[in-house]
């Protein structure tokens, strides 16, 4: 019987000569046909070259216009919305104190006032009710009183009352604005409404304006103007700062060109996904949806339009030489193919029979020891010979013998780590326990009101929290809150804002000063930077009237004939930075009204097919709550259908829910 030796050597040698004299015959055949077909190829390919470069090039101009005209409208879009939600900012303040009782401490000879055809008693009336406007105006981002050429916001009544903010006084005999375009759009649309370029009758500008009508009781009461000059818009444009953008141009909703170049032909361009060239320029246009106007943008093309030419050129030249090169190449090839072939052969004798013996030698050796191995002896010893081979046996058995030793290792671990898991898990549900009893489920009843609350972690803690308590008979304090992360470091955090809020509250102290005072004990020796998201309100038992402030959290939900968010002035979360200063703000609470709570955990809940649960969902389910349901029947409903929402899929965040309703019995 011959050994594998013998066997191997006589293989190898066999395949090595086969291999490399068909390999030859091939490369050899292969490159004599092939010598025309490269060289055809090569000219066909330049040509194919210059156009595809051409393409290319040309189509990277128009998805890059695109791509900036799109950002560009994006930033557009985004300066229309955010001057229309300062107008329907301020047209909901006016809405929501028209009907208060008229403050007749304010002074009709005070700055940012004017009458339209004088003083009348119906015109102090009114203004005694909506005249602290003037300073909601002043605090509208962006607004300055002193400087009306970037942003101008005023009020104009149905009965003659103009409102800015303004430190001058118009007087009172103000022009009758009423006759002006812009108010008499917003008066017969009824609707908030931009309008197409006009020239204001005070500033001599051109500007437009976005105008949102005063509805009160169904009733027209007047309109907000949010006045934005178009050479603001106009410079703003040219000053975004992007690359090849030569020019921009605007159009109105009639397609009216109203400011920028008119070297360019607009209208040559049908629709927003068009690039068009003309000369040593390319346009695009984007259509901004909030005005119903166009822009226009120009972009400077001339250098890479040149620069198309001399490349083309280059790959002409390029292809003459690659053209001799190659036939230069296959020559050469040829005569090195055979050269190799012959000192291949050579070469496949001597390594054949070396390499058997390299081979064979250490893998019997493994075998040996595997067998061994098997057979439960785990001291395994291999001689220096195999584990230096320098080949995958070596390797082989250099990791069969670490193995081995790992093994021994893992076993006696293995049991360490077991007892170490057991002790993490207990200690874990003891801190889940603590967090959980100090969120009391021991809720304060009254026949004025019921109130209930829900909290589930993540993890086994979280930094989610509630607080519940009477501040006195009179008061209830309600709160929800959100530590930024999850685990022990938030748990700990969240420890801290519960005591915090507890002792601040018992003090009867606003809803907006138990805030500042926990957020400034929260930031002393925050090293972490860690902070929270705080809602916290106060329910009079006796008035209905609840008072709330809201830091960075989520609005909460009130329940009723009309359910809807509670408006509130989002302000910075508890924990970033000492000395901020939050709003007071109130609403009147009905007979069985309710105010919802929750934490993001909530409509940010992931479902089977990754969506959320989302504000829709919440609100509609919520719209649809019957007024004889308790507090803990309407989170039990919510809890329900969040079930429903995860179908089996592992809760991703806290939750957390507090639902406080006023009976009124």
């Amino acid at each position: 019987m011959k050994s594998i030796s013998v066997k191997v050597r006589k293989t190898l040698m066999t395949s090595l000569i086969i291999v490399i004299a068909l390999f030859t015959v091939i490369a050899v055949s292969f490159i004599y046909i092939q010598k025309k077909v490269y060289v055809d190829l090569n000219d066909e390919s330049s040509t194919e070259l210059e156009k595809f470069t051409d393409d290319v090039i040309y189509e990277n101009i128009r998805q890059y216009s695109r791509d900036i005209t799109a950002a560009c409208g994006s930033i557009i879009e985004n300066n229309y919305e955010r001057n229309s939600s300062k107008g329907d900012s301020v047209a909901d303040y006016i809405i929501s104190i028209y009907g208060n009782a008229p403050d007749e401490s304010q002074s009709l000879n005070t700055n940012g006032i004017g009458f339209i055809g004088g003083v009348t008693e119906e015109k102090t009336e009114e203004f005694y009710k909506i005249g602290s406007v003037r300073d909601y105006i002043k605090t509208v981002p962006g607004y300055d009183c002193n400087n009306l050429d970037t942003l101008d916001i005023f009020v104009v009544t149905e009965s003659g009352i103009v409102l800015d903010g303004t430190d001058g006084y118009l007087g009172d005999d103000y022009g009758d604005l009423r006759d002006d375009d812009w108010y008499v759009l917003g008066k017969e649309a009824m609707e908030p409404v931009w309008t197409d370029v006009i020239v204001g009758s005070v500033t001599g500008q051109e500007k437009i304006d976005y105008v949102v009508p005063l509805i009160y009781e169904d009733e027209f009461k007047g309109v907000v103007v949010v006045s934005a000059p178009l050479i603001e818009i106009y410079n703003t444009l040219l000053n975004i700062n992007f690359e090849g953008v030569k020019d921009v141009v605007l159009t109105d909703s009639k397609g009216e060109r109203i400011i920028g170049g008119d070297d360019y032909d607009i209208f040559a361009i049908q629709n927003s996904r068009e690039v068009i060239f003309n000369g040593d320029y390319c346009l695009t246009k984007y259509n901004v949806k909030a005005a119903d106007s166009s822009v226009y943008f120009i972009f400077d093309v001339s250098e890479v339009l040149s620069a198309i030419e001399d490349i083309q050129g280059e790959i002409g030249n390029m292809s003459l030489k690659m053209s001799s090169f190659s036939m230069q190449f296959i020559m050469m090839a040829v005569i090195l193919f055979i050269c190799i072939a012959v000192v291949a052969a050579l070469i496949a004798a001597w390594y054949s029979k070396r390499t058997a013996g390299h081979i064979v030698n250490p893998i019997l050796e493994l075998c040996h020891q595997v067998e061994a191995f098997g057979k439960g002896d785990m001291d395994i010893e291999i001689s220096k010979d195999v584990l230096e081979t320098g080949d995958e046996v070596g390797l082989l058995a250099e990791k069969f013998v670490g193995m081995s030793h790992d093994l021994k290792d893992y076993l006696g671990k293995i049991t360490k780590y077991t007892a170490e898991q057991e002790r993490f898990k207990t200690e874990m549900e003891a801190a889940a326990n603590i967090q959980l009893s100090l969120m009391s489920q021991d809720f304060p009843k009254s026949k004025e009101y019921s109130v209930f609350a829900f909290m589930k972690a993540a993890k086994s803690v979280g930094g989610d929290l509630y607080a519940v308590f009477k501040v006195d008979d009179d008061n209830l304090l309600v709160s929800v809150a959100d530590v930024a992360g999850k685990g022990i470091p938030a748990s700990l955090f969240s420890v801290r804002t519960k005591v915090y809020i507890q002792v601040y509250g018992e003090m009867g102290l606003k809803p907006s000063e138990i805030l500042e005072r926990v957020n400034d004990s929260l930031c002393q020796n925050n090293d972490e930077n860690v902070f929270v998201t705080v809602f916290l309100g106060i329910l009079n038992i006796r008035t209905g009237r609840f008072s709330y402030a809201n830091a960075g959290h989520n609005k909460p939900v009130v329940i009723g004939e009309n359910t809807h968010w509670l408006k509130s002035v989002n302000s910075l979360p508890l924990g970033c930075m000492e000395g901020i200063k939050y709003k007071d703000e109130y609403i009147m609470l009905n007979e069985n009204d309710s105010v919802y709570m929750y934490s993001d955990g909530v409509t940010e809940a992931i479902g089977e097919d990754n969506s959320f649960y989302g504000d829709d969902r919440l609100i509609e389910k919520l719209s649809h709550v019957n007024k004889d349901m308790g507090s803990e029947d309407i989170i039990s409903l919510i809890l329900d259908d969040l079930k429903a929402h995860h179908n089996g899929v592992e809760q991703s965040d806290d939750i957390t829910m507090l639902l406080v309703k006023y009976t009124n019995k």
